[in-house]
Order: structure tokens, then sequence, then C-alpha cells
């Protein structure tokens, strides 16, 4: 990077003919005053500008694109038409600044005073790319292709500014797919397990009791299999998934012991992000929990389709009972 003088700046201003361009890219200007300087339709991409006073200084249709301009005042300055496209102005005093018909795609505004600052409807990349009030969905791509939708409710601050995505303070996740939407309930398990704190995604009853055949029959109704043949290809598949959560570890091994109640406790004690459970456990849960998180209520996963169960884990017969 080349160091340029005020010296050599202001003689190349007064040498420049009318409508020329002059370009000083990647130079260091430092320690000097340029308040008031008519910097017009010249190019300074990619240039530094350190303890550099740059109050009311005109860069109307100039290029600023990429420069540092960290810590300096601007105060007043003309960036009318400018390219300040990922220019940085961290911690500047940009009050009152005409921006109007600038382009600050991906410029860095981080602490900037921007009071007064002048834009309108041909700036480009300063104002929010997404709703400024209420609540709104957000979407946001992570790692092995998986998408995750977020709410972001009203209170929460937001800002899109200079980039096309929004940051907020805080969100709702709501779920988390594949790009298919094939692995949603299992990526889910895996995102909210947390082996160190011995944390699990699911968890369910699955003892060898009614209380566990209960719990197991949906899962093997929406794989499309039936309680007349557990062997088939669909109830195997389901017994399978449950059997692959346990084993990933998304699933305490200790749910072929647990009763109903043990899932229960595992979640309203936050040693479970997710419970297989039914309106019979209603009563209580917001006891229970006291407050310590925010739950909601949601259908079973499916795999062809949604299922549940009525209940009934034991039927009575009486003698002499006549059936059929």
């Amino acid at each position: 990077m080349k160091a340029i003088t005020k010296e050599t700046l202001l003689e190349a201003l007064k040498l420049r003919d009318t409508g020329e361009r002059p370009a000083f890219r990647e130079c260091e200007f430092k320690d000097m005053d340029l308040s008031g300087a008519d910097l017009h339709n010249m190019d300074f991409t990619l240039s530094s500008f350190q303890n550099v006073n740059l109050e009311y200084v005109n860069l109307k249709n100039s290029s600023v694109e990429n420069a540092l301009f960290d810590g300096n005042s601007l105060h007043g300055a003309d960036f009318q038409n400018a390219n300040m496209k990922t220019a940085a102005f961290r911690e500047c005093d940009m009050r009152e600044c005409n921006i109007r018909g600038a382009n600050l795609y991906g410029a860095v505004l981080e602490h900037a005073k921007l009071d007064g600052i002048q834009s309108d409807h041909t700036t480009r990349w300063f104002r929010m790319h997404c709703p400024e009030t209420g609540p709104i969905l957000g979407y946001k791509k992570c790692v092995n292709d998986r998408v995750v939708q977020l709410l972001i409710p009203a209170d929460a601050k937001r800002t899109s500014a200079t980039r096309p995505s929004c940051r907020c303070s805080k969100a709702k996740v709501l779920s988390i797919k594949s790009f298919d939407e094939t692995e949603e309930f299992e990526e889910a398990c895996k995102a909210t397990t947390n082996a160190a704190e011995g944390v699990y995604g699911f968890a369910m009853c699955d003892i060898a009791t009614e209380e566990g055949t209960f719990q197991i029959l949906p899962w093997i109704y929406s794989a499309g299999g039936n309680i007349d043949d557990l062997t088939s290809a669909e109830s195997t598949k389901a017994v399978q998934f449950l059997t692959d959560l346990v084993q990933n570890g998304y699933m305490s091994k200790e749910v072929v012991n647990w009763q109903q109640s043990d899932a229960y406790n595992a979640f309203t004690s936050g040693k479970a992000a997710m419970f297989e459970s039914g309106t019979w456990q209603l009563a209580d849960i917001d006891e229970k929990i006291n407050g310590s998180f925010n739950y909601q209520y949601t259908l079973l996963p499916k795999d062809k389709e949604y299922a549940s169960t009525i209940g009934g884990e034991n039927f009575g017969v009486c003698t002499g009972s006549v059936i059929g």
C-alpha cells in the first residue's frame, strides 16, 4: 500500500482536468486534515484512512469500495451516488452525511453515528430488507444441507441493512429440515442432544409392557405397518428408526426400562428436548416445569402419514361374555 501525503493529494486535485477521475487505489492516507476537501469523482478503492479528518468532504460519485475509514470523523460528508460497497466505517461520525443514490452493499457501520443521515429511495443497501415491526418467519442454511425455520418475535431487535441476510437478537427454532425434508425429526433430535450434560433430543417409554406398546404403535402405523404383522417391512422400518435414535445417542438407552412417567420426568427436568406423551399428563405439566422453560405441543413426526392411538392399556373381558 502506497503512502500518500496531503500535499501530493492536493497537487493532484489542482492538476486534474474536468471530468477526469483520479485514481488513488490501495493508498494510505494518515494523520491529515482533509475537512471540506473536494474529492468528487475519485477512486479510493482499497485505500486506508487513518486519523484523517474528513468532515464535510465532497465524495460525490467517488468510489471508496472496500476502503478503511474506521474511527474517522465524516460528519456532513457528501457521498451522493458514491460506491461505498464493503467499506469499513466502524466508530465513524457519519452524522448528517448525504448518501442519496449511494451503494452501501456490505458496508460495515458498526457503532457508527448515523443521526441525521440523508438517504432516499435511490440509496441502496441501507434500509431494512426484513420487516421492521411485528413477528416474522426466517430461514437459515446450516451445516450438512439443513434448513432451520425460525420465528423472530415482535420484540426481537433485527437488522439487515447493508446485506441481504437478516440478523436478530433472539429467535425460536420451529423446525430443522434437510433440503428434501426427509430428516426433519432426526436432525432436531441431533441438534438438541447434549451428551456432556446428559440431555437427549427425544424421550419415550419403550418398556416391554402395555405402556411401551401404546407408545410404539403410532410409529408403526405411521410407517404403514400394522399390529397384525410386526415383521413387515413397514413395521420393521419404524422399530429400526427408534433403535437408531438410541444407537446414535439421541435417546437414552434406558428407555427400554422407562415407564411413561420416566419420559415425562426427563422432559420436565430439562433432560429431554422432546418427549412422547398424551393428554393424561397435561394436568400438572405447567406446575412441574414451573416456568423454567417454554414448551409447545405438536404431532408426532410422520413417515407415510400422521398416526396416533387413543389409549387403553388393558381390556377386561368378563367370564361368559360373547365376543364376535
